[in-house]
């Protein structure tokens, strides 16, 4: 109820709420507009239980503690450059940009091209391969906020070491595994 109220106020165009309680589909509700809430968006289209967003930052805590949890069982260092958990990495000089470097935002490897075509995003190798390919737009240890790039290249670690990919958004009526 509160949700649909702030909602309805206002708060934000639209939006979904799943709650799961041991596995088990608790609520789902999906409220207001997905696109089309200003003039320059084009057609109102509503919201559904299946309607994709994309989480930026709220996903970061979720993968550093993928991280935290991999340094605590001994089976990650953040002081290791990312190139040990990835070879490809190294490219470009890359090879020195520690775990630590993208965790803190100092890895200076920026890759706007990916982020301006999202329909990119959902195959994982070509995401991979460009974070790859990427030549670092600033010096390492250059504080620069890379908001996807972190998650990108952290779960790939995490992949890496426990051979099984982050998992990722489902449908609100899908089986989360």
């Amino acid at each position: 109820d509160r949700f649909c109220a702030q909602q309805a106020s206002g708060a934000f165009p639209g939006g979904q709420l799943v709650v799961r309680r041991r596995g088990q589909l608790a609520a789902s509700v999906a409220v207001g507009l997905a696109r089309g809430a200003h003039p320059d968006e084009g057609p109102a289209v509503p919201v559904t239980p299946t309607t994709r967003f994309t989480a930026f930052s709220a996903s970061k805590p979720v993968v550093a503690m993928a991280v935290a949890l991999l340094e605590e069982r001994g089976l990650l260092r953040r002081d290791r450059c990312v190139a040990h958990y990835i070879p490809g990495f190294a490219a470009h000089d890359k090879g020195e940009i520690t775990v630590d470097d993208v965790l803190s935002h100092r890895s200076g490897t920026l890759m706007p091209e990916l982020i301006a075509t999202p329909a990119r995003w959902r195959d994982w190798d070509a995401v991979v391969a460009a974070m790859c390919q990427a030549r670092p737009r600033y010096r390492r240890g250059t504080l620069a906020y890379h908001p996807m790039e972190f998650g990108w290249i952290l779960a790939e670690v995490v992949r890496r070491i426990t051979g099984e990919p982050l998992p990722v958004a489902k449908a609100a009526g899908d089986k989360v595994t």
